[in-house]
């Protein structure tokens, strides 16, 4: 897959997903294949009132190239100047997101709902490709419901806006997480664009990469909840694509990549990652031995040694 000068040799990328793709576990997911990562969703509206949260919380690090920062938003003038300013921080790429389901969101006219009006949403799009001198790229879901399937017009609209690729999760707003993921919509899309697509949603929880690939005949594909604690996904998905038996990953390295994540959260975000880490941490160890007594007491870890012991007692061999 190559979207602008980017060429991906297996089209392995992390999917934007609100706190959890922070850039010390981006940074985590790249060492084990993923080869394109993005941000968290970050407000246009945010960045061009110059708030300093917002972009702490777009930065990049060499460690995680090439990341894609996304923006939401349904100004397209906002979105077109905040994708200028985000420059300054050195994407390789600016997403646009239009799939975003939070009611929140909705609400105010953002993230899936441009999905129901497509000239405005093309309108956003040539805003921001005229706007930076990087590959611009949308994410949008296959609808709002399952009466408006209309990712296939909204995806040539976008191309002809000048969008580099496109990446679609393939449920309907109003799904949000429940079902399955509709592999054959997804194909409708890539049926109907030149530029690449890439297929989201159950890639690593029900889909192996080669089922995504086959079902969907997309040119990449983005990996969300299954890396929910595991970045090591990437490397499993990348075996499956080479056909050979799934590496083993021991606990012990397990262990190590999520004190690394601890210590690189309380590098970058100070005390506010200890509210973050406990998240993680339960996501990193749900479902093993030991991980029901974790979350009892995952609430009273307050310092970088309480959390050591915690993932210690789950993860030791």
């Amino acid at each position: 897959m190559k979207i602008g000068n980017y060429t991906f040799k297996y089209g392995l990328s992390l999917a934007p997903m609100a706190g959890v793709t922070d850039r010390a576990y981006r940074a985590l997911c790249v060492r084990y294949g993923a080869e394109l990562v993005t941000t968290e969703l970050i407000s246009a509206k945010a960045v061009t009132m110059g708030d300093q949260r917002t972009f702490k919380l777009a930065s990049l690090t060499e460690e995680e190239s090439p990341a894609a920062i996304q923006i939401f938003g349904s100004d397209p003038a906002v979105m077109g100047e905040a994708a200028y300013r985000l420059m300054s921080l050195s994407p390789a790429m600016i997403d646009i997101n239009m799939g975003c389901p939070v009611h929140k969101i909705i609400r105010n006219g953002e993230g899936c709902a441009l999905m129901r009006d497509i000239d405005k949403a093309a309108t956003i799009v040539a805003e921001v490709v005229k706007s930076v001198s990087v590959p611009v790229t949308v994410k949008m879901r296959i609808g709002m419901d399952e009466n408006s399937l209309n990712a296939p017009q909204l995806a040539l609209a976008c191309q002809q806006a000048g969008a580099a690729a496109v990446t679609v999760h393939g449920r309907t707003r109003d799904k949000m997480y429940s079902g399955t993921s509709d592999c054959g919509e997804i194909r409708k899309v890539k049926h109907a664009v030149d530029i690449p697509v890439i297929a989201s949603g159950d890639v690593g929880l029900t889909l192996t990469a080669d089922e995504a690939y086959s079902l969907t005949e997309a040119d990449g594909i983005a990996v969300g909840r299954a890396a929910m604690g595991a970045p090591w996904i990437f490397a499993y998905l990348i075996d499956d694509i080479n056909g050979v038996p799934r590496r083993e990953i021991r606990s012990t390295e397990k262990l190590s990549v999520i004190k690394e994540h601890i210590d690189r959260l309380l590098y970058f975000e100070g005390e506010r990652a200890l509210c973050q880490m406990r998240t993680h941490l339960s996501w990193y160890t749900k479902g093993l031995r030991g991980s029901a007594a974790l979350r009892r007491d995952i609430n009273t870890a307050v310092t970088k040694s309480d959390f050591y012991t915690l993932a210690e007692k789950v993860f030791e061999e």
